[in-house]
C-alpha cells in the first residue's frame, strides 16, 4: 500500500487479500464532510472490477445521511464492518439486504479510513458468493484500513496540490498575457 503513487494502485493493494479470496469488486469512495466533520456525500473515486461493468461508475455522488449502508460504519470510523453472508447479517435491515442482492453482492467488506479523528475515505470489497471471515481476516482488514488512510489522504493531498499549481500556472499565464495586451495599448 505505501508504494502506491495513484489511488487505484491504493485500491489495488489494499483490496489484494480478498481479490486473493475470489472478490469480484472493490470501490474506493471519497467524501464531502458536513460542518461536523462527518461524511454527507460519498464520491466513487476509484473502481476496480473482476468482471463485466462496475456496479457504480467513477464519480458517482451518493447522499450517506439517511443512507442504511452508511449507519453500519459511520458511527465507529476505525472498525471494518465484514458481512460473511448478507442474507444472514442481522445488522442489514431488509431494505440494506435487497440492495446488496440486487446487485450481486453476497459478502462484503466495508474498510472506514479516518486519520486522527478525521474521516478520508472508505473501501468496500465484495463477493457474489458468501464468505467465511475470521478473526484474522478482522485484524488484517483493520490492518489495511489504517494503512490506507494513511496512504489515500497523501494522495489525495498531493493531487489537490497538483490542482493548485496548475490554476496558478493558468492565473500566471492569463496575468502575463493581460500585462502584455497592456503593454501593446
Amino acid at each position: 500500500i505505501n508504494a502506491a503513487v495513484n489511488l487505484d494502485e491504493a485500491l489495488l493493494a489494499a483490496s489484494a487479500p480478498a481479490m486473493a479470496t475470489g472478490a469480484e469488486s472493490a470501490q474506493l469512495l471519497t467524501f464531502d464532510l458536513d460542518e461536523e466533520g462527518k461524511p454527507e456525500w460519498a464520491i466513487v473515486t476509484v473502481v476496480w472490477v473482476y468482471e463485466g461493468s462496475p456496479r457504480l461508475s467513477v464519480g458517482t455522488r451518493i447522499y450517506l445521511p439517511n443512507l442504511p449502508f452508511a449507519k453500519l460504519w459511520i458511527d465507529d470510523p476505525f472498525t471494518p464492518v465484514l458481512i460473511s453472508d448478507v442474507v444472514e447479517d442481522e445488522r442489514l435491515i431488509p431494505a440494506l439486504r435487497d440492495a446488496f442482492l440486487e446487485t450481486d453482492i453476497r459478502a462484503s467488506v466495508i474498510m472506514p479510513l479516518s486519520l486522527a479523528g478525521r474521516w478520508v475515505g472508505l473501501i468496500t470489497v465484495n463477493w457474489t458468493t458468501p464468505h467465511l471471515f475470521t478473526p484474522t481476516d478482522q485484524r488484517l482488514y483493520k490492518s489495511l484500513a489504517t494503512q490506507s488512510a494513511v496512504v489515500v489522504n497523501n494522495l489525495l493531498l498531493y493531487e489537490e496540490a497538483q490542482q493548485r499549481a496548475s490554476l496558478l500556472e493558468k492565473l500566471t499565464q492569463i496575468e502575463v498575457a493581460l500585462s502584455q495586451s497592456g503593454n501593446e495599448a
